[in-house]
């Protein structure tokens, strides 16, 4: 008894702290297995991608995507007017207007809870507009715009990508890039 509710305390607190590893080991108490039934694993499957429709994590991708990214907001004046290729997904919030929203990704450097958005407010001067959570590889070129920040009522110059060309594409293996 003593043995569980020290790996129940040890795991709360790795929990709890938001950096415990996807990947902690543990001696776990052995629980029955439940069967699982056909029509589940039915349901299971359809879920999963053959193989051979899956890509694999491309490190140099994404530490490219990471590079290009935080090239601009270090030296946002250099990069105004350059033309940016990125593939990330769609976020859009109530704030944005209609033809506005973030491609990015998530740089992830303990753990993926405290990972943190990662690419450029995006506005979409003509075509159609991409959906929430959709993949897309947008092409444009970088404005700066001032913003207020809302808590702080500080005004800073933010990295704007004018879409010139957003295509929907084949979600990549993962939207987390890995701070090595």
């Amino acid at each position: 008894m003593k043995k569980i509710l020290s790996i129940f305390i040890l795991t709360s607190a790795l929990l709890l702290s938001g950096c415990a590893s996807e990947n902690v080991e543990t001696e776990e108490p052995k629980v029955a297995e439940e069967t699982v039934s056909s029509q589940e694993e039915a349901e299971a499957q359809e879920v999963v991608a053959p193989k051979s429709e899956i890509e694999e994590y491309d490190e140099q991708e994404a530490l490219e995507y990471k590079a290009k990214v935080q090239a601009v907001y270090d030296k946002l004046d250099a990069h105004i007017g350059e033309t940016v290729t990125l593939k990330g997904i769609v976020r859009i919030t109530e704030d944005y207007k209609d033809n506005e929203f973030m491609v990015t990704r998530f740089l992830v450097d303990c753990c993926i809870d405290d990972s943190s958005p990662l690419g450029f407010f995006t506005r979409l001067e003509t075509g159609d507009m991409p959906k929430a959570d959709e993949w897309v590889e947008v092409t444009g070129k970088i404005v700066a715009e001032d913003v207020t920040d809302k808590a702080t009522g500080t005004t800073i110059k933010r990295p704007v990508l004018i879409a010139e060309k957003v295509e929907i594409v084949k979600p990549l293996p993962s939207q987390y890039i890995y701070n090595n």
